[in-house]
């Protein structure tokens, strides 16, 4: 009966012993996926982050390229701003001149329209 009893504990250690070697077995599988699954993830991480910090550099390049274009923009608006004053002034001076010549012209026509009518008195006075 003790043998039977022994026998009965050996087979009950044996199955324990292959017990516990299936489950180190299984779990140096679930190790072996979760390093895999972990490795993965990781590169999928670094690659996100690659991908982002080559977003935020095109993001800040592209920033850059409208705030130089706005820049530009304003300065070419004001040098035209600048440029339009400048011709503004000149027509301005030239209307003025313009005036002053009819002015002028105006003058030598009724001085030429006086000479006229003396030299016409004088040679009415001569005959």
């Amino acid at each position: 009966a003790a043998q039977i009893e022994a026998e009965k504990i050996k087979a009950a250690s044996d199955k324990a012993a292959a017990d516990l070697s299936a489950a180190q077995s299984e779990a140096e599988r679930l190790k072996a996926a979760s390093d895999k699954v972990q490795s993965e993830a990781s590169a999928e991480f670094e690659a996100m982050r690659t991908e982002l910090e080559q977003y935020k550099q095109d993001l800040s390049a592209a920033k850059q390229e409208m705030q130089a274009a706005s820049d530009k923009a304003a300065a070419d608006l004001s040098a035209a701003q600048s440029e339009a004053e400048r011709l503004k002034a000149a027509s301005d001076k030239a209307a003025e001149d313009l005036s002053a010549a009819q002015i002028e012209a105006e003058n030598i026509k009724a001085a030429s329209d006086k000479a006229a009518a003396d030299l016409s008195a004088a040679r009415s006075e001569v005959e």
